[in-house]
């Protein structure tokens, strides 16, 4: 899977002068389900899980990003019970940056238990 998504972010700062800043940041992510026990994603099936996502900020300037630039790297392994129902356990890590002239520094690891429930809305 892979996609490219853009989104508006906005805040207010409260203060003295209440004011608005607003970024456009740019998402990429590309990931893949590798199904481990058999030869494509069925009833009872082992996967493993790996995707990259990339987070940019386009200020066209160099000053400090409103929202930080981000690298994220995500690994894991899931269980599919059939089609309906998935159960997925993905260590995600983050390296962020607060400006464009940094380096990116490795920020946090979050580990994700997730349930996955698909409904049929015929």
């Amino acid at each position: 899977m892979h996609y490219i998504r853009a989104e508006e972010r906005n805040r207010l700062e409260l203060g003295g002068e209440d004011s608005w800043t607003s970024v456009l940041r740019l998402r990429y992510r590309l990931g893949t389900e590798i199904p481990l026990n058999h030869a494509a994603i069925t009833d009872n099936t082992f996967y493993g899980i790996a995707a990259y996502e990339y987070f940019s900020n386009e200020t066209g300037s160099t000053e400090t990003f409103l929202i930080p630039a981000t690298h994220r790297f995500d690994i894991g392994i899931g269980y599919s019970l059939g089609y309906r129902t998935r159960y997925e356990v993905i260590a995600v890590f983050l390296d962020t940056r607060d400006e464009a002239t940094d380096k990116f520094d490795f920020t946090s690891a979050i580990l994700f238990l997730r349930w996955r429930q698909n409904f049929n809305w015929q």
